[in-house]
């Protein structure tokens, strides 16, 4: 039996991958038992409930139920950055996609610096836990070497994502129109991004930028109240669900992504699979996984105006995807116990 162990998966990118490596398992014959974080429980209800279990995300339950059936597995794999806190008998893979651990601290008060640190301090401790570790980048394979002590050899790259486009995008794409996917995460930089078209506004530029900011994050509905006081024309639709993300991709011509770090940038490849031509952070994320229209210092408002004028003026797409969906070798290696060299 196979488990997958997502108890720390419950929003943003992580979910989309899990929701999408979970539909994928169901359609095979194998027997996969899903130990998911509680704030989930109501998108896997066609999962038998005898398959699955819903925990509250905690080191004390995990541990709890690793012990309970530690010898019960054959394969597992681990979706959310840590090993098991147990050695097994199974071969263990461990998906790794959460660039902040490379970081010597991140955005946040002491607590929440000490939080991450002893966060840090467990994948250390518990590396010996996993075979090996599946990661979406060369870049992220490379840091994950170094911060953790890590062979080469026991780092697999395998990216994977689903996005569906199943309709002719440019039939309705409105020109000039500008989209940013992404939550509100400080490395997403966002304020960057609001001071950018703040100065374009003040230059008379109103085109449309459309958003995803969970509604909760008032600083930044706050922020775009008055910038649309202003004659901006910015939308935040808040979170949305696939069928409405597509319906976003379709209408807008740009993709601006200002991100400051990703381990894969999932909504560079869903615009450039829908066709939006993108406009990046001139960062070694980016060109992993698509080559961009244009490029910005994303930590300069004065770059990201011109980059934004320059890929106005440029009618020629220069976007294009660069990765490919690795999903079937991820489920080779679970179902098939196929050997990842």
């Amino acid at each position: 039996m196979i488990l997958v162990d997502a108890l720390y998966i419950n929003d943003s990118g992580g979910l989309v991958l899990l929701e999408y490596l979970i539909a994928k398992l169901e359609e095979t014959n194998a027997k996969v038992f899903y130990l998911l974080d509680e704030r989930i429980k109501i998108g896997f209800k066609s999962i038998a409930p005898n398959r699955q279990i819903f925990l509250k995300a905690s080191l004390k339950n995990r541990l709890s139920f690793y012990l309970k059936s530690k010898n019960k597995y054959e394969n597992i794999l681990c979706f959310g950055n840590i090993p098991p806190p147990i050695k097994t008998k199974a071969e263990v893979y461990t998906y790794f996609h959460n660039v902040l651990y490379f970081e010597q601290k991140i955005h946040g008060n002491r607590l929440t610096n000490l939080v991450f640190k002893l966060k840090k301090y467990y994948i250390n401790k518990t590396k010996q836990n996993t075979d090996f570790w599946i990661v979406q980048t060369d870049p992220v394979k490379k840091n994950l070497q170094k911060n953790f002590s890590l062979a080469p050899s026991n780092i697999l790259i395998k990216p994977f994502f689903k996005f569906n486009v199943s309709r002719d995008f440019n039939k309705t794409r409105i020109n000039n129109s500008f989209i940013y996917v992404s939550n509100s995460y400080p490395h997403k930089n966002h304020k960057i991004l609001l001071h950018t078209w703040e100065r374009l506004i003040d230059s008379g530029f109103y085109y449309p930028l459309h958003l995803t900011i969970p509604k909760e994050e008032k600083q930044f509905e706050e922020i775009i109240e008055t910038l649309n006081k202003k004659g901006g024309n910015i939308v935040n639709h808040g979170l949305v669900d696939q069928s409405e993300l597509v319906e976003l991709y379709s209408v807008c011509e740009y993709l601006v992504y200002p991100s400051l770090k990703e381990s894969f940038g999932l909504g560079l490849i869903e615009g450039g699979v829908a066709g939006c031509k993108i406009i990046a952070s001139d960062l070694p994320y980016v060109y992993e996984v698509v080559r961009p229209h244009e490029v910005f210092n994303p930590y300069d408002i004065d770059s990201m105006i011109e980059s934004i004028k320059r890929a106005m003026t440029n009618h020629e797409d220069l976007t294009k995807v660069l990765v490919k969906n690795n999903i079937d070798d991820i489920i080779k290696l679970l179902c098939l116990k196929t050997k990842p060299f």
